[in-house]
């Protein structure tokens, strides 16, 4: 019995020896011809998210949970929780994925008489593999692979320092225009007597628009209202056009906002670097699920630290700067367990103790959201909030249920961002014969999704379907992935409306994954499918609702719920969508005075 590692390439001559495996694995982006050729040759595929039954998956999952919480709580620092593997973060991290590989290699080859294939595994995997096998006797082969070549050491070695000098160079170029372009702001300093309320947000050239009017992409009416009650700060962490977001946030006159890099010093990036060179964390030795894995998280720490670590740190020295200006009474901030965040946490609670520390879950969430999760095993050590508001009850009582948070820290709240919602009327019912499909921004759920309805509807002109594509993954950036060309097909659009709206106004039904877009369908009326590939951590956002919506996971079953659909009676609709409506208020809950007034402590906790 043995285990070998190859590449689409040495698929090819592989085949053409005497074969001495009948079971295969996967992995990425899968090749057609491949595949058949391996069916042809009689191998069998192995898939990596298969489980037994809910049990098993549930074990896995908790396994995943408990590991990353009890690394927390053995090497909790700042360098430590400023990488994303210790903040679950499935859009950063792929630490997740890769143990599933492990465990279903491992399972395989418990299970196996003979060899298996490995394709195209990440290179992140190949340590802890080669370790298990020669704990387990099973002889281990590696074809093409240039994991552990002296070329690909260098090449790691030069892009750690190029990342480092571009930190630097970034950062002073920021700290240039920040200081330069509020240099008369008439900020008061730190012996003022006022008292601050902070609100740190992400902000867009698009947030503050051409009439210089402050738009939040998270917190919407938020700042309006606290600006009534206090002393308003508002801290910018920029995304795009650094310079054009700064020079439209200078033109704003109703808000005091100033950019993070204000508050830092030429010498901060530096700082940085060096404080994640000196103490960042190294794994000895951790089993997770009987399988040594110190190897794959010391890969994911590596690269944490040469890409992302030493910016995350550079809220530490922004946070100083903030504190060393102003007094700060409360400081809120979205939360979805992210490294920046836990470092201003921890910051703040280091240098301002008395400014009490609110986190708002503006997100939707999904069995998949594991950064919202935390382990019984880091509970005591993790940087969080005072408290955490969330988006209505379905939230609060999610993250109770799942993340192990205490429930006083817990607080519903409404869902700021969608605010709108409560203003579009239900759509009238109507039979266009079109579907909209809105997959979440990620490569491989966009190219699965278009693929599904491909092969679901392509013999089916009776039905138009519009394609729309996730903001932050356009068409063109993964159409070569795709079976199909949506030109040769009439009845296949592209999406040419800017709005969701718009498109929702064409639609009768919403296709979806993990797109937020279910939530506003839902809201106006459209029955929504959820396309599941079985999957072993959901990423529906409305996986606890069960009216208007249908879930499937083969081409046959979406065809069907298609029918079931357009054959709904009146009476049977308006049922569903007025339970699909009272769970949605519950969701997103709407803005009331009371919600926003958890953006505040009483009198009694600020004293404390």
């Amino acid at each position: 019995m043995g285990l070998t590692v190859l590449t689409d390439k040495s698929v090819l001559k592989q085949l053409k020896f005497k074969r001495t495996s009948n079971k295969f694995i996967y992995v990425g982006k899968q090749d057609k011809e491949i595949l058949k050729l391996l069916e042809e040759a009689g191998y069998i595929q192995f898939f990596v998210d298969y489980f037994e039954n809910e049990e098993s998956k549930e074990r896995f999952v908790q396994s995943y949970l408990d590991l990353i919480g009890s690394l927390g709580s053995k090497y909790y620092s700042l360098c430590w929780w400023s990488t994303f593997t210790s903040s679950k973060n499935k859009f950063a991290s792929t630490l997740f994925q890769e143990l599933l590989l492990l465990h279903s290699v491992s399972r395989c080859l418990d299970n196996a008489d003979d060899d298996l294939l490995l394709i195209n595994p990440p290179t992140s995997v190949l340590q802890s593999l080669i370790k298990y096998c020669q704990l387990n006797y099973i002889s281990f082969k590696i074809i093409d692979a240039d994991a552990f070549s002296m070329p690909y050491k260098i090449k790691n070695f030069f892009v750690d320092f190029i990342m480092k000098i571009f930190l630097i160079f970034k950062t002073w170029y920021r700290i240039i225009l920040a200081k330069w372009y509020f240099r008369n702001s008439g900020i008061y300093d730190r012996n003022s007597i006022k008292e601050y309320y902070v609100l740190r947000s992400w902000f867009y050239e698009r947030s503050i628009n051409n009439n210089h009017t402050y738009k939040d992409s998270f917190f919407g009416v938020l700042p309006s209202y606290l600006s009534q009650k206090k002393e308003l700060l508002i801290i910018a962490g920029i995304i795009g056009d650094y310079r054009a977001t700064l020079y439209k946030i200078k033109k704003n006159k109703e808000f005091l906002i100033l950019p993070q890099e204000y508050f830092a010093d030429f010498l901060d990036p530096v700082r940085s670097i060096v404080n994640v060179i000196i103490n960042k964390v190294y794994i000895k030795s951790v089993d997770f699920m009987g399988i040594e894995v110190s190897d794959l998280i010391n890969f994911h720490l590596r690269e944490d630290y040469i890409y992302t670590a030493a910016e995350e740190c550079l809220q530490k020295y922004y946070i100083e700067g903030l504190v060393n200006k102003f007094k700060i009474n409360t400081f809120t901030t979205t939360f979805e367990n992210n490294p920046w965040e836990k470092v201003c946490f921890m910051t703040l609670k280091q240098k301002s103790p008395k400014t009490k520390l609110i986190g708002y879950q503006h997100a939707v969430l999904s069995p998949s959201s594991l950064n919202m999760f935390v382990s019984s095993h880091e509970k005591k050590f993790i940087p969080l909030p005072d408290r955490i508001i969330t988006t209505g009850r379905v939230t609060k009582d999610m993250l109770e249920k799942y993340g192990q948070y205490d429930p006083d820290i817990l607080k519903e709240g409404c869902a700021l961002r969608f605010e709108y919602l409560y203003s579009i009327a239900k759509k009238e019912r109507k039979v266009n014969h079109t579907i909209l499909v809105t997959p979440e921004g990620v490569l491989a759920e966009c190219v699965n999704l278009f693929n599904f309805i491909y092969e679901s509807l392509k013999d089916c002109n009776k039905i138009d379907v519009i394609f729309r594509s996730h903001p932050a993954l356009p068409f063109e950036s993964f159409q070569k992935y795709l079976l199909f060309d949506v030109n040769d097909f009439p009845h296949f659009h592209l999406s040419i409306n800017d709005s969701l709206k718009d498109d929702l106004f064409l639609a009768d039904i919403l296709v979806y994954r993990g797109s937020s877009t279910s939530i506003e369908a839902l809201k106006t009326g459209l029955p929504i499918i959820y396309v599941s590939t079985n999957e072993l951590l959901s990423v529906d956002p409305l996986f606890e609702c069960e009216f208007l919506k249908w879930k499937v996971i083969t081409n046959n079953e979406f065809v069907c719920a298609l029918k079931e659909i357009y054959n709904l009676d009146e009476d049977t609709y308006n049922l569903q969508w007025k339970l699909a409506n009272l769970y949605l208020n519950k969701y997103i809950s709407p803005i009331t005075n009371d919600k926003m007034n958890t953006f505040f402590f009483e009198e009694k906790d600020e004293n404390e």
